[in-house]
C-alpha cells in the first residue's frame, strides 16, 4: 500500500503547492492520494494506473477541469461531487 503524501508531492512540484496547476502522478501504486486537498490550484491531474479505490480527498480541488483515473481499483466516485468545474 503506499499512500501519497506531501513528501511526495514536494518531489512531483517544482512550484509550492498552491500554485501547480498539473500534476502527473499515474503508475505509482498510490491507494490514498487525500493530501491533494492541499493543492487549490490544480487544473489537470492524472492518476491513472493506480490502485485508488475512493476520489475522497480530492473534493476540495474544485477547480479541476481535467482528470484522469483509468486503470484503478474505484468502487466509488465519492468525493468527485464537488468537482463542478470538470470538462467532458
Amino acid at each position: 500500500m503506499v499512500r501519497l503524501t506531501l513528501e511526495h508531492m514536494a518531489r512531483e512540484a517544482a512550484l509550492a503547492g498552491c500554485l501547480t496547476t498539473f500534476l502527473d502522478l499515474s503508475h505509482r501504486s498510490f491507494t490514498d492520494v487525500s493530501c491533494l486537498g492541499s493543492f487549490k490550484n490544480l487544473e489537470r491531474l492524472d492518476l491513472g494506473h493506480n490502485c485508488l479505490v475512493t476520489l475522497e480527498g480530492l473534493s476540495a480541488c474544485t477547480n479541476l477541469k481535467w482528470l484522469s483515473v483509468i486503470e484503478n481499483k474505484l468502487v466509488s466516485l465519492k468525493g468527485a461531487e464537488f468537482l463542478s468545474k470538470l470538462q467532458a
